[in-house]
């Protein structure tokens, strides 16, 4: 599912955007985490990670370019459909009200 200006990180240091496969470097990508590049999207992983608490889903992780979560054995599809979600509606949300800053 694509949220335009999010991009996530997978295992091999890819990211993935639009469906396509960019490489971001030699870095390692530890399986059991998901790390969101919300940059693009004009916001920062603070912003994003602070929105997206007030829906229910914790990072373990923010910083100004990125928000990284962790996910386990225990979480089911339900969670990763919050968290997408938790993602497109923070990401909603924050466009809007930078969108409403500028007026």
């Amino acid at each position: 599912r694509e949220i335009p200006g999010i991009d996530i990180v997978t295992q091999g240091g890819e990211r993935v955007r639009r469906g396509e496969r960019e490489h971001t470097g030699s870095i390692t990508v530890d399986p059991t985490r998901v790390t969101i590049l919300p940059t693009k999207s004009g916001i920062t992983g603070y912003e994003l990670a602070k929105e997206m608490e007030k829906m229910g889903v914790f990072c373990e992780l923010s910083s100004e370019s990125h928000v990284v979560l962790a996910l386990s054995i225990g979480n089911t599809y339900a969670d990763v459909d919050l968290l997408i979600r938790a993602v497109r509606d923070s990401v909603t949300i924050l466009r809007r009200e930078k969108l409403a800053e500028t007026k």
